[in-house]
Order: structure tokens, then sequence, then C-alpha cells
């Protein structure tokens, strides 16, 4: 402090809660606040706030630098950024800004991926007599899997949705309901072993 007197900010330790900030304490040690008046009690004390601030976002910056973000949703990431940018000059803090805002990127884009693959999916269910109908004339209404023709046969995305697969009729093809029942969401490369004689150009919806 200005007078020489040692101040300073720190945590009740036997406070503490390790999922959560506690708010920091300025420590007055009692036997330096003799011949002080309030008023420079007051001012010393003041001056220590944005150091006390500084030791809460770091404490935060450590609790989230080992975090597991999966089940954090966006509004909270977002809430983390705007507390701790006012000390991004802090190298610790800056490396979990830095954290934070790759991950509010990703978590945009799966947000934004999801709800353009459930666009595409209605898009399918509303058009879906119709493109079976295209598709059976174009392949003649056969399994592109084993080749079987069957009236139960399936509007199938080749590259699917979820590998960012399109509804255009060249990456849509049929399947029986056998072989469709046998894969998941992969994409042509992957299921090519699978293939009984075909080329395997095929993937789950």
């Amino acid at each position: 402090m200005p007078n020489g007197k040692v101040w300073g900010v720190g945590y009740d330790l036997f406070l503490s809660r390790p999922d959560d900030v506690d708010p920091a304490n300025i420590v007055i040690p009692i036997n330096q606040m003799g011949g002080m008046t309030d008023e420079q009690i007051g001012q010393y004390a003041r001056l220590l706030i944005q150091e006390a601030r500084l030791c809460e976002a770091l404490e935060l910056s450590e609790i989230i630098a080992f975090r597991n973000f999966r089940h954090v949703a966006l509004d909270e990431l977002s809430e983390w950024f705007t507390e701790l940018q006012e000390f991004e000059d802090n190298e610790n803090i800056k490396n979990t800004l830095a954290l934070i805002e790759q991950e509010i990127e990703s978590k945009q884009r799966r947000k934004k991926a999801k709800a353009s693959k459930a666009e595409k999916r209605r898009e399918i269910r509303s058009n879906y007599e119709k493109l079976l109908v295209q598709i059976g004339r174009r392949d003649g209404f056969a399994c592109a899997q084993c080749g079987i023709s069957a009236n139960d046969v399936q509007v199938d995305h080749i590259v699917p949705l979820a590998e960012g697969g399109s509804n255009d009729l060249d990456n849509l093809q049929l399947l029986c309901p056998a072989c469709n029942s046998r894969k998941s969401d992969k994409i042509p490369e992957e299921v090519a072993g699978v293939a009984t004689g075909k080329s395997g150009r095929h993937s789950q919806e």
C-alpha cells in the first residue's frame, strides 16, 4: 500500500467449492489498521478490488481449463468468455479464452449442421413417394446392395446426412430392408466390405 502497509487478496480455503468460483477476499491485517481513518481504509481497500477480480477470473480460468465442454451450453460458454475477456492480457486467461472460443465455434457448427440435417429429413419425408418412383425407374426398383427386386425397397442416402450428404438424386438409392438394417451412418468406403457382389455405394439414412 502507499503507506508501506501490506494488504492482499486471497480466499478462505476452508469454504472453497470445487465446482464453483468463490469470491476473492481483500485481506486486511487488523494490526495494520491502527492510526488509519475509515476513509483511508476504504480507499486502500478499493485499490485492491481489481486485483481481487483478477483472482476470481484466474480461478474461473483454471476450472474451465479442466472442464469437459461436452455438456456445457452455448450460453454458459458465452458468459464465461465475456467474464474473462476483461483480463485477456493475462497469459493463462488468454489461453482459456482461446479454448472457449474454439468450443463455441464447434458447437455453432454442430448446431447448424443438425438444423440442416433435420430440414433435409423433412424434405425427404414430404417427397418420399415421388423420390421412390424416380429412383426406382432409374435403378429398376432393385436393392443397390444385394440386387433383389422387392416391393418394400427404401430410399437411402449413399453419403449419409450425418456426413454432409444431400438429397440430390445422385446421392439416393434404393435398399431392401435387410440391407438397410445392417448399416449405420457410414461413408461408402466404410461399407464396401459388406457388399455381396455389389459396389457398396450406400449408407443408412
